[in-house]
């Protein structure tokens, strides 16, 4: 249950947290679309949506970053 003092954008952030393991079978174009199509969202659930966008990049650019990448050799 959301504590009271959380803005609809983390209440959106911690909601794609808690479910990401239902997407676990998904490469990383898509959540990069998932990320882009509930970042752009507008209206009422805005905040919400962006913040579930923000999460939903966080995760392409982690897989992306030196030490989830599989490269040896220096630099």
């Amino acid at each position: 249950m959301p504590e009271n003092n959380q803005s609809d954008f983390e209440i959106g952030y911690n909601y794609a947290r808690q479910k990401h393991y239902l997407l676990t079978n998904r490469d990383s174009r898509f959540f990069l679309e998932l990320g882009l199509a509930f970042l752009f969202e507008q209206g009422v659930t805005a905040e919400l949506s962006k913040g579930m966008g923000t999460y939903y990049l966080e995760q392409v650019i982690n897989l992306f970053t030196p030490e989830n990448t599989h490269f040896s050799g220096s630099s």
